[in-house]
């Protein structure tokens, strides 16, 4: 038994190494990233940068992908034969969701699942974690999400439609969280901080500003007004 419980530690092990082989230098080196990383190790601004869609998370994403499965780099992801990268596809689309999901929980809108301390290598390991069924399904949410009254009134699929069109929202608010020193992707890329200002009319005033790599201008380049 002692030599299965190795085997699986073992090829558990191979597999992060290779998973993991861009999230270092994109994520930095502070951030645990082995066989035992859960959501719930990565620091708020490493699940920023991996919840925003960009063609770098989501290249991350697929590098994961493969590397984890021993298929190659991500680049190679959309080569794949049709069925697996229907499979692959659908990883994809799952470990987004639940780093938004992880986001949600972050914000205090879902309640807390097994899911958030289950190791991201077991899950990636294990393709029963991402068929159809657990593709569709969602976290319970907590009286302060937005759309609280709207889960409850609602039933069936049509309860994680509901939490499903608040992700987006929910990935712009924990943005606000993220600590404004810390850049939100590569370090030789240009990154966003975001900072935020309140009128005397209660209106919340956002900036985007530009951050670059060292020796380049940092400019403000956009101020958008919203109302709670």
């Amino acid at each position: 038994m002692g030599e299965v419980v190795n085997f699986k530690n073992h090829r558990h092990e191979k597999a992060a190494a290779r998973a993991f082989r861009i999230w270092r230098p994109l994520l930095g080196r502070h951030v645990r990233l082995d066989a035992g990383t859960c959501w719930s190790d990565l620091p708020d601004s490493a699940l920023f940068f991996l919840c925003r869609e960009t063609p770098e998370s989501k290249l991350a994403f697929y590098d994961f992908l493969m590397g984890a499965l021993g298929l190659g780099s991500g680049h190679e992801l959309e080569q794949q034969a049709p069925r697996d990268l229907i499979d692959l596809l659908n990883a994809y689309f799952y470990f987004l969701d639940q780093a938004r999901f992880e986001c949600c929980r972050r914000l205090d809108w879902t309640e807390p699942t097994g899911l958030a301390m289950r190791p991201l290598i077991e899950q990636v390991l294990d393709p029963a974690a991402y068929d159809y069924p657990n593709l569709m399904q969602c976290p319970v949410p907590t009286p302060q999400h937005p759309a609280y009254e709207a889960y409850r009134a609602a039933s069936g699929m049509d309860r994680c439609a509901v939490l499903r069109r608040w992700l987006p929202e929910a990935v712009e608010r924990f943005g606000w969280m993220v600590d404004e020193s810390t850049e939100h992707g590569p370090p030789e890329q240009v990154s966003v901080v975001r900072r935020l200002t309140v009128r005397d009319d209660g209106v919340r005033v956002r900036h985007d500003a530009a951050r670059a790599a060292p020796g380049r201008k940092e400019s403000l380049h956009r101020g958008e007004a919203s109302r709670d």
